[in-house]
């Protein structure tokens, strides 16, 4: 799994959550770009450790270490390479 991979999967998420067409969707959109809310992120938190084998603690969600989707997926990319 690779980036493209993982970003690939997260628009296609974002989209289902938020009635996006996935061509608006872009890396560096942020959270509240996208009105992502409380309940959005623990739904992208089941679906990634459903789908990658990652678990995604909230905090980083809470205090800003990743706003964007890129981050997001860097963020995955790295947990599935230390797992």
């Amino acid at each position: 799994m690779n980036y493209e991979n993982i970003f690939e999967a997260s628009v296609e998420i974002i989209c289902d959550l938020k009635d996006f067409d996935e061509d608006e969707v872009k890396g560096d959109m942020t959270f509240e770009q996208l009105d992502l809310d409380s309940m959005d992120f623990i739904e992208l938190q089941v679906v990634f450790r459903k789908k990658f084998g990652v678990n995604m603690e909230s905090e980083v969600f809470a205090d800003g270490k990743v706003s964007t989707i890129d981050e997001m997926c860097h963020y995955v990319l790295e947990l599935r390479q230390a797992a």
